[in-house]
């Protein structure tokens, strides 16, 4: 007589083999699947961006530097057109204009470290290029990022492979090198103040070893006031106008040697910067100090 308890034992025996088998593998298989999956994830997760900020080609969440970049459509979905820009997307850097004058002046400052002055005598402590060229005065630093390949942001002490004068860090702008493809792009853009801001990028293969590219850039915009203490000021108070150039020209003879050569230039100027009067105008007959800030009269 076989009982209801005896074919559940014999049943149970029959399949826990299989059972403990399938227990067992499934482990084996479903470990390779969950990597790929957390690696396709971690690929998403970072925008594959090559800098060449250690001299050489790298994936850019491959470089042991604390470094931002941005490509050109990057740059152009942020609306970002010079430095000045740069350093609001950028931790750790600040770039301010100059208080009037050229508007291709900055002061880039990284982790604190920068140089406000402008003097011949003195160096800057972040270091600016441009396609590998050192520009050794803030004058002709806020350069024009309108079609450029990408710009780099390198923080902290970049001295073994930028010099002396790169204590704070490093700015790298990669411009595009000429190619055989044929493009003309025009972008113009109208906001508050009489704002205006025009670009024009130009690429063409002239022979099959020979291109050139031209980008032109133009923004305005008008000033906040006029100067009541500047008799015939040519400028209002905030008001700038810059117009910028580059040309390049690339001869590629063969694979293992091409050259390019660039110009580029700046016009540029503008009214002083407004500022924010925080306090009146200290007067002579009261006493300011620690007890006394605001000098309210005693």
């Amino acid at each position: 007589m076989i009982t209801n308890t005896d074919v559940s034992k014999t049943l149970a025996s029959r399949l826990s083999p299989v059972a403990l088998a399938v227990a067992l593998t499934v482990p084996v298989f479903s470990n390779p699947v969950i990597a790929q999956d957390a690696d396709a994830a971690e690929e998403q997760k970072f925008e594959a961006i090559t800098v060449t900020a250690t001299k050489r080609p790298q994936v850019i969440y491959e470089v042991p530097i604390a470094i931002s970049a941005f490509d050109g459509d990057k740059l152009a979905e942020q609306g970002i057109s010079d430095l000045t820009d740069v350093g609001k997307f950028v931790p750790n850097l600040n770039v301010t204009g100059f208080s009037a004058g050229h508007t291709s002046s900055v002061n880039p400052f990284i982790r604190g470290i920068g140089l406000q002055d402008h003097l011949i005598t003195t160096d800057p402590g972040v270091s600016v290029y441009v396609d590998g060229v050192y520009l050794g005065r803030q004058v002709g630093q806020n350069w024009s990022l309108n079609n450029i390949e990408r710009i780099e942001v390198l923080r902290g002490p970049q001295g073994t492979l930028y010099g002396r004068n790169s204590i704070g860090g490093a700015i790298n702008i990669i411009t595009k090198e000429p190619d055989q493809g044929d493009l003309t792009k025009i972008n113009t853009e109208f906001g508050t103040r009489g704002r205006v801001k025009a670009d024009l990028f130009v690429n063409h293969g002239l022979t099959d070893t020979l291109s050139f590219n031209m980008n032109m850039a133009f923004n305005k915009r008008d000033g906040l006031g006029e100067f009541i203490n500047v008799p015939d000021a040519e400028y209002d108070v905030g008001e700038t106008e810059d117009v910028s150039g580059r040309l390049s020209v690339k001869w590629e003879p063969s694979n293992d040697f091409r050259m390019v050569l660039t110009a580029d230039g700046n016009n540029g100027d503008g009214g002083l910067r407004p500022y924010t009067v925080l306090i009146d105008e200290l007067q002579s007959d009261r006493y300011y100090g620690g007890d006394n800030p605001l000098g309210v009269a005693l």
